[in-house]
């Protein structure tokens, strides 16, 4: 005695098996809008997105690294020197980091108004960094003057890329 199993049956059970899957995989890794729906991103549409994102973090990196080097400012004379040469050392670190990434990442043609701005932040993070820096290693009034307004000018910048429509989305 035979028993004959087709093949059809367990071909469209399979076939419906791996459907079922792949769409809960979609549905689940898709970026979502603020309703909670998927949303299909074009190729152009997801290298806007991402470059948006990555402004967002590059962002509120910044923010910390402000927080940082006015934290190594405001220290008080008498601190350790070590550990403040070590802060601004740490904030000089972060801030080319930073610029490498802004510097590296392709930026798409709708956000370029968006890069200069970053371009700028990084860039005024940088001369921060370094007039911080030069500050704790030689800590005279014209070097505190100088590392007081750098800092003050990377805030202005950073607070007008903040100020940019598609960070704040």
């Amino acid at each position: 005695m035979e028993i004959e199993v087709q093949r059809e049956p367990f071909f469209i059970l399979a076939a419906s098996v791996l459907l079922v899957l792949f769409g809960a995989v979609g549905y689940f890794a898709s970026p979502r809008a603020e309703d909670g729906r998927p949303v299909l991103l074009m190729p152009d549409v997801k290298a806007v997105e991402d470059y948006r994102r990555a402004a967002s973090g590059w962002s509120a990196s910044w923010r910390e690294l402000d927080g940082q080097m006015h934290g190594v400012m405001d220290a008080e004379s008498n601190s350790e020197l070590l550990v403040m040469s070590r802060a601004a050392q740490r904030a000089f670190e972060r801030a080319v980091e930073l610029a490498r990434s802004v510097d590296s990442t392709e930026t798409p043609a709708p956000l370029i108004g968006l890069r200069d701005q970053a371009a700028a932040a990084s860039l005024a993070y940088m001369d921060a960094s370094v007039a911080v820096a030069r500050w704790v290693s030689a800590p005279t009034p014209e070097n505190r003057s100088t590392a007081d307004s750098a800092l003050a000018k990377a805030g202005a910048a950073l607070a007008a890329l903040e100020q940019n429509e598609w960070i704040g989305r």
